[in-house]
């Protein structure tokens, strides 16, 4: 039996039903302008996304974040950067979302 150590059940979503991560500044206006990545998989605190330029993003960085969902809802988000490898990255989350927020996207 394979021991499962994760504390939050992750979530991996298909490649046509992705959550886009937007990590970048607020405009004044609640919106954000900044870098989109493809969220791969969630936890109530965790992400796992892939993009093209994921350089920008080193470890231990601080991140504020919107994640939307493609039934539209948006999901402001924080944390930090825990890896980085290739053109993936995972981060920890301080500010995370609920498990059945998670689960409405799939």
């Amino acid at each position: 039996m394979e021991d499962d150590r994760r504390q939050y059940q992750r979530i991996k979503y298909p490649d046509e039903s992705r959550p886009i991560l937007v990590i970048g500044i607020e405009n004044g206006e609640e919106e954000y302008e900044g870098k989109e990545y493809s969220v791969i998989d969630i936890s109530e605190k965790g992400i796992r996304l892939t993009g093209d330029e994921i350089s920008g993003l080193k470890f231990r960085s601080r991140i504020e974040a919107q994640i939307t969902f493609s039934d539209g809802e948006s999901v402001d988000v924080e944390g930090e950067v825990l890896r980085v490898i290739g053109n993936q990255v995972a981060l920890y989350l301080s500010k995370g979302l609920s498990f059945s927020r998670i689960i409405q996207g799939l």
